[in-house]
């Protein structure tokens, strides 16, 4: 399967209208995101703007950073198919003069594009709107990385105790011979209580 899509912004003075470009193949969230991340983060130079005009400057076949001057459709291609290096393969054009109208639409009529997906780039926030084919809003993405959170088990530091320094006071590095009589063992609580032999 292609799973269509279509990738575009909203208009500035009719947010209800969307224009967009048609992406042909890998247009599953899962694959697309991370795909308009690393155009973004590539070729756009972390640039929104930048971005949705790369995006916006034709329809595509499939978009992906790591496509090449060099890069080619493979077999079956149409002629006028071209690499964009950065950014993706162009779906080609039967139009004489080579222009490709952008496809303009509203959100409520997004049904009758016959595509699986559909995604709004937002320059002001640098996040992507995910709408379903029909045009319902299913989630909004960031496009940066987010963050690790402080993962809530990690070691904290509380009366200068630290799991990372436990336990370095009491190794002893034995003196030759010594063996391995001087190292304390390890707590094991066999039954809910610990004991520290020596």
């Amino acid at each position: 399967m292609g799973t269509p899509c279509y990738v575009g912004i909203a208009s500035p003075h009719q947010p209800h209208l969307i224009h967009a470009r048609y992406v042909h193949f890998d247009g599953y969230p899962s694959s697309l995101l991370a795909r308009l991340r690393g155009i973004w983060a590539g070729v756009a130079r972390r640039d929104t703007n930048a971005l949705t005009g790369a995006v916006l400057a034709h329809d595509w076949a499939y978009l992906d950073p790591e496509v090449t001057a060099t890069t080619t459709y493979g077999p079956g291609g149409i002629p006028t198919q071209r690499p964009v290096p950065g950014v993706g393969m162009t779906l080609g054009t039967l139009e004489p003069d080579g222009f490709e109208p952008v496809t303009v639409f509203p959100l409520s009529l997004a049904a009758d594009l016959g595509a699986s997906w559909i995604y709004v780039i937002d320059p002001a926030s640098d996040t992507v709107a995910v709408y379903t084919g029909d045009g319902e809003p299913a989630a909004v993405h960031p496009l940066a990385p987010i963050p690790i959170a402080a993962h809530p088990l990690q070691p904290l530091v509380r009366n200068g105790f630290s799991p990372t320094t436990a336990n370095t006071s009491a190794r002893r590095t034995p003196t030759p011979g010594q063996g391995d009589a001087g190292r304390p063992r390890p707590c094991r609580p066999p039954a809910g209580r610990c004991r520290r032999t020596r």
